[in-house]
This record gives structure tokens, C-alpha cells and sequence, in this order.
């Protein structure tokens, strides 16, 4: 961690290539991590249980900003804090799975991408 520097934390299962576009989109816009940015990654590599405890470690630091890779890591995040935002990747369909109530108003500190196009399917 490097002091002074706005901190946020990626969370997820392992690295995944979304990790790589994410610091190079950063970086586009000035954003580089250790210059004007600090990135600390967690990963449970499999084990969803670990997921509290690494949470409770980025809140600690303290992280201002947490992206969540899949379900499992942003259902741990948003049990964990009500009050930092986490911003979700690589989901399904957050609203069945009770994450957010829509996806056109997420409400809470929960927003993001979700994979599953169903709201956006024709209706009839």
C-alpha cells in the first residue's frame, strides 16, 4: 500500500484477463497503480468461504472502491459493507439472484455489468 493514494480492491475467484483491460482502461485515463492509485487483489482461488475474511482485510486497509468478480464474491462484499460502493463484473443476473432489486436502479452501493440479458429481452 502505498500512502495518500486512493486505494481499491478487486476481488474475485483468480485473475482473469478483465483484470488486465481494467488497469489498462485506468491507466488511459491517468490512473496508474503505485503512482496515483492503489490496487490490492484478493483471491479465495476456489474456496467462497474465504471470501469474509479477505473482505474484512480490503475494509482494514481501508479500501474506497471494491470490484467483484461473479456472484459468489459480490454477494460476500455486499454482506460485508453497506457503505463503500462495489462495483460487480462477470454476473449473471443479479436481480434473481437478490443482489440488486433492478438493474436500471441498482440502489445501495452495488452497480455494475450484469452477463444476463433478460431484462433487456422482449417481453410477451
Amino acid at each position: 500500500m502505498t500512502p495518500g493514494l486512493r486505494k481499491i480492491g478487486i476481488l474475485g475467484v483468480t485473475p482473469l484477463p478483465i483484470d488486465s483491460e481494467l488497469i489498462r482502461a485506468l491507466a488511459a485515463y491517468g490512473h496508474v497503480d503505485g503512482q496515483t492509485i492503489d490496487i490490492t487483489y484478493r483471491w479465495c482461488e476456489g474456496d467462497y468461504e474465504r471470501y469474509p475474511a479477505l473482505l474484512r482485510e480490503m475494509l482494514e486497509l481501508p479500501v474506497e472502491l471494491i470490484i467483484a468478480h461473479a456472484t459468489p464474491a459480490v454477494r460476500a462484499a455486499k454482506a460485508a459493507t453497506s457503505t463503500v460502493p462495489i462495483v460487480m463484473v462477470e454476473i449473471g443476473d443479479p436481480v434473481a439472484y437478490g443482489i440488486v432489486p433492478s438493474l436500471m436502479r441498482p440502489d445501495g452501493n452495488v452497480t455494475g455489468m450484469s452477463n444476463g440479458l433478460h431484462e433487456y429481452a422482449p417481453r410477451g
